[in-house]
């Protein structure tokens, strides 16, 4: 590989003669190559063994429920349409239960991702430098990502919402475009691949539609109206078939019904919910991967440029070669005004996907930080496109901030809770995880093999990233409680997971759940009649349920004054003697606790069903 970037004949031409000089790093694709390699080597065995989060171990109860013949929706609640569930169901049929393969899994995915996006780098102009530097950030940012970013579905759905975008790409630079009798075949694959992202989360239908509208121009240029209508049919077919299987089956299964429940009556209130928490999410929007978040400073008006450059209004195919008027605007140190055809109409695709994917981040989504992982990845390719390598620069920052952390000199900012911040301000002096010598030092037992249950759930533990906080399953203790459940030879349906993270310990047990709903507080905070069924379906759950698993982080989430002093203190009934008497007085903490983790002292409580049950209201 190139240690400078290639240039184009006319930049040859252009350049001076002139004796050897060192080059910039920027312009070294090797010097890239080698940080990707250092970054994978050091970031994949710790990324392998990192715990799963909450969302990860509530996908996994629900293939866990399809492999057992089960329905979903009806035995395992979900919000959202099936797609992850079904590939999470194929995965596990395949490599079977555990964190490890799921992880690989993961990786091979956003390795996948990269790929495409460096494919279509390529085809937008970017030079080998930018591309190589584009990889390398790809290589410090994902694999560091906290475990709440790991597995899920918008990552996923990533996959082949790009391959839909490549296949565009592809017949839309052709240099003679593409042929008319194939623009109907090849647009609906498209769609195949854009509706098979759809199945794994709706929202993809933003970036679908916006990629389509900033390319139909070029579609006119080859065939006209007549093929502009076989492109939008075609996207509709493909799209609409993969829609058809998918109800197929929910109908053929009997799932049906419980799907449309789901976004008839239970969304509803989600989406009221996201509406609410718009104005935060914009205060959040460059904080969530801190300083790589900043770069969509540049980012957005760059995506802007991109499509003013192209003039996707222009519908003359003879004007469409023209020099774009971004080119004759700016300096050719900042815009390469001698990008062809071709190669705009690819960065009007990236930067179309890009736009669409951070709006319905922004707009439709809520403030979960995983949210925005995709957002992130396309922009290194948007930059690459434009032989933008200001990546470099946020690795500069990062390397010199990490030095100054970690030598002392500045404090290191508190890391967002995993849902976000309610006050965010901008960190300047950030810590990359690589500069976490107390994290690092578990490199050389990431490669151990054979571990007891306890080491291995107590390596999981230490290599977690969000501590103290309830979403966060603490591994170690989830395992006592489940210890002491199979100890106790519990059975199918008579465990519940109560609050939002104790669900992982059906997986523990290999058993299944005593309740659909998995996050129980989370939904019950959606809306008055939601959480009015949730009530009424525990109530006729609860005699088939012997225990019931809380967890202490979640009432503390709510009110801390809800548990008082220090929680990890005990008294005879396991519960902390600060608890507040109004607390003690709901459920399930009115059930008498028969086990606490962390001998007697830990964040989780094992709950025998033997009292009348008093459903307060300390989870909303």
């Amino acid at each position: 590989m190139s240690a400078s970037p290639v240039l184009t004949p006319q930049e040859t031409a252009a350049a001076p003669h002139s004796a050897w000089r060192w080059p910039a790093p920027w312009r070294s694709a090797r010097l890239a190559g080698v940080i990707t390699c250092l970054a994978l080597v050091a970031s994949v065995p710790l990324f392998l063994r990192m715990p799963p989060w909450c969302d990860v171990t509530l996908y996994d109860v629900a293939a866990s429920n399809l492999l057992r013949g089960g329905l979903h929706y009806r035995d395992v609640f979900d919000t959202n349409t099936p797609g992850f569930v079904w590939a999470l169901t194929a995965l596990r049929s395949v490599v079977g239960p555990g964190s490890e393969p799921l992880m690989a899994a993961d990786l091979l995915i956003v390795a996948g991702i990269v790929l495409l996006l460096d494919r279509l780098a390529a085809r937008a102009g970017a030079n080998r430098a930018a591309r190589a530097w584009a990889v390398a950030a790809a290589a410090l940012y994902y694999p560091f990502t906290t475990e709440a970013c790991h597995a899920q579905r918008d990552v996923w759905m990533l996959l082949p919402a790009l391959a839909a975008v490549a296949v565009r790409v592809s017949r839309l630079v052709e240099p003679a475009g593409d042929p008319r009798p194939r623009i109907f075949a090849r647009a609906a694959l498209e769609g195949v691949l854009w509706g098979t992202a759809v199945w794994i989360k709706p929202h993809v239908v933003i970036p679908a539609v916006t990629v389509w509208l900033t390319t139909a121009p070029r579609v006119f240029a080859v065939g006209r109206w007549r093929a502009v209508a076989a492109d939008l049919l075609g996207n509709i077919a493909g799209g609409g078939t993969v829609g058809a299987a998918g109800i197929g089956y929910l109908i053929a299964s009997g799932t049906w019904p419980y799907f449309v429940d789901v976004f008839t009556f239970w969304n509803t209130g989600y989406a009221a919910q996201m509406w609410s928490e718009l104005p935060q999410r914009f205060d959040l929007q460059l904080l969530y991967f801190a300083p790589w978040s900043y770069l969509q400073l540049l980012a957005v008006p760059l995506a802007i440029l991109s499509l003013v450059d192209a003039r996707p209004w222009v519908l003359d195919p003879r004007r469409q070669s023209e020099l774009g008027p971004v080119g004759r605007w700016l300096p050719a140190w900042l815009w390469d005004g001698s990008a062809t055809d071709a190669e705009r109409y690819a960065r009007v695709a990236i930067a179309a996907a890009y736009l669409g994917w951070t709006a319905q981040a922004i707009f439709l989504q809520r403030q979960f930080r995983y949210v925005h992982v995709p957002e992130i990845l396309i922009l290194f390719a948007l930059l690459a496109a434009h032989r933008w390598v200001m990546v470099c620069g946020v690795m500069g920052w990062l390397a010199v901030t990490s030095l100054v952390v970690l030598a002392g000199w500045a404090a290191e900012p508190a890391p967002l809770p995993g849902y976000g911040s309610d006050s965010p301000t901008p960190d300047i002096f950030l810590r990359h995880p690589l500069a976490d010598p107390e994290r690092m030092s578990w490199w050389p037992a990431c490669w151990r093999t054979g571990l007891s249950p306890v080491a291995y759930r107590e390596r999981m533990a230490a290599l977690g990233q969000i501590k103290e906080f309830h979403a966060a399953i603490e591994w170690v203790e989830l395992g006592e409680i489940a210890d002491e459940l199979r100890r106790r030879g519990v059975k199918d349906g008579e465990v519940l997971g109560w609050h939002d993270a104790p669900h992982a310990v059906y997986g523990l047990l290999g058993v299944r759940p005593g309740f659909r709903f998995q996050h129980v507080s989370h939904m019950r905070g959606i809306g008055p009649a939601q959480e009015q069924r949730l009530l009424d379906e525990f109530r006729a759950a609860v005699p088939h349920v012997r225990y019931v698993v809380s967890d202490l982080y979640r009432a503390g989430a709510v009110d801390p004054d809800l548990i008082g002093g220090d929680f990890t203190a005990t008294s005879p009934d396991l519960l902390p003697p600060t608890m507040s008497p109004d607390l003690r007085a709901e459920f399930p903490w009115d059930q008498p606790a028969v086990f606490r983790s962390a001998h007697g002292r830990g964040r989780y409580l094992i709950h025998a069903l033997t009292r009348p049950i008093n459903l307060g209201v300390e989870d909303k």
